[in-house]
């Protein structure tokens, strides 16, 4: 089946793998709060002196005026959290204490919100705080006065704005980038009808040829994460004074097989790209190098085989494309109240930050000099695998720009995928039940 050639970028340069020779996790995390801050810091203030342009800029938190002056400040938020996990609980492992259940949320009544820089910390009030469910690490400029309990309260809040590079891309010719996740082939993998169907579809080998000439509009493949099936971990006891845990991740040559043998059977059709999930073969910690080409004999003979980072970016005839595997909402997830995941995945474009509970709750590499979770520029396709259902919705930017965002859900619990047109931006679930 022939498919309509379509250009490609690739943009994920900050999430390839840091040299060996200068990899380090004996670093504190504190120079990635400070570089987020600096990098961030001045475009809140700039987007606050649009918004607010007759307002009083203070540079520090803590030289607000005692006065009922409004003025405006910008800084990391820190959400003080009594319910969130913290070393504690490890420790009452270790002394045979029962530790608290897992949690689906961390929120409670008692939460409060702080902004702090590099001077101190001021708690935020007000009813834009309440209704902003912000997540600790959100760097944000707020315009408002101390008040008599030397609390800050707000009036309004605004964020960093990332770059518009791009105009709107004139394709003339309907393109589609098909966008599957937690396919999940594991110890006990045998082909289902549903992941076949998928197969067929995807090569252009079901249905009438009409079918096979829409199918032939999908110029690449997009699996975001967790190709494999979860690690079977082993957990012992842990030893007396130590924090270390003993156990063993299991993957079996045979689910490895299985999956080469799928990608091979995409590669020998369709451009495709390989990004790792928390239940694949390659680090835990993001940003997530790209799973070894090796892994797969079969696959990696084909050109069309891209191995790629999580997060991954990149250009498709001018459209920008800009998505991770699922880790960074997941967490945000716990922290925020409410069930929409839409609106949460939403906030993370007004925040400008992809990941902006790491590293506090969310594994990542320490960076000493860059955040790599910073939104720099206005992707048009926003997508987030790994989700518990399919999601979609187009979002305008307060300068116009239009977002089309994605969450994909799980191949393996609802055996559907994502269908983004590059031309209109329209996005379709296609369902294998």
């Amino acid at each position: 089946m022939l498919r309509a050639p379509a250009s490609f970028v690739d943009h994920s340069a900050p999430w390839r793998p840091v040299a060996a020779a200068s990899v380090s996790y004996a670093t504190q995390y504190a120079g990635l709060y400070f570089s987020r801050l600096a990098l961030q810091r001045p475009k809140a203030f700039k987007a606050a002196g649009a918004k607010w342009a007759d307002s009083d800029v203070i540079q520090r938190v803590l030289d607000v005026p005692r006065t009922n002056s409004l003025v405006v400040i910008a800084g990391t938020v820190f959400v003080d959290m009594p319910l969130k996990p913290c070393i504690l609980d490890v420790v009452a492992k270790e002394s045979w204490v029962a530790a608290p259940p897992p949690r689906s949320k961390y929120t409670s009544d008692k939460d409060r919100v702080m902004l702090e820089d590099e001077s101190g910390r001021l708690e935020l009030v007000g009813a834009p705080i309440d209704s902003a469910f912000l997540v600790s690490g959100v760097i944000v400029a707020v315009l408002g006065f101390e008040n008599g309990n030397n609390q800050f309260q707000v009036q309004d809040i605004c964020y960093p704005e990332y770059n518009i590079e791009h105009p709107m891309s004139t394709i003339e010719e309907d393109m589609h980038v098909a966008f599957v996740s937690g396919i999940s082939i594991g110890v006990d993998f045998a082909l289902s009808l549903e992941l076949q169907l998928l197969i067929d579809y995807i090569t252009g080998e079901s249905g009438v040829s009409s079918d096979q000439q829409r199918t032939s509009s999908i110029v690449r493949l997009v699996i975001a994460g967790n190709s494999m099936a979860k690690k079977n971990v082993i957990e012992s006891s842990y030893a007396a004074g130590s924090m270390a845990k003993s156990g063993s991740e299991i993957y079996t040559p045979s689910s490895l097989t299985a999956l080469d043998n799928l990608l091979a059977q995409f590669c020998s059709n369709i451009e495709t790209d390989l990004m790792p999930g928390d239940q694949d073969p390659t680090n835990y910690a993001i940003p997530q190098n790209p799973m070894l080409s090796g892994l797969f004999p079969t696959a990696r003979g084909f050109s069309s085989l891209h191995c790629v980072t999580n997060p991954y970016s990149a250009s498709i005839e001018g459209v920008r494309l800009l998505g991770n595997s699922g880790q960074p909402l997941n967490d945000i997830y716990k922290f925020v109240d409410g069930e929409d995941r839409l609106a949460m995945a939403e906030r993370t474009l007004q925040w400008a930050s992809m990941a902006p509970t790491a590293p506090d709750t969310l594994a990542c590499y320490p960076f000493q000099d860059r955040d790599p979770f910073i939104i720099e520029t206005h992707p048009d396709v926003y997508f987030i695998g790994n989700q518990p259902e399919f999601g979609t919705r187009l979002v305008t930017g307060a300068r116009g720009e239009k977002t089309r965002i994605v969450l994909i859900p799980s191949f393996l619990e609802t055996k559907t995928i994502a269908l983004v047109n590059l031309r209109t931006l329209e996005c379709r679930k296609v369902s294998f039940k």
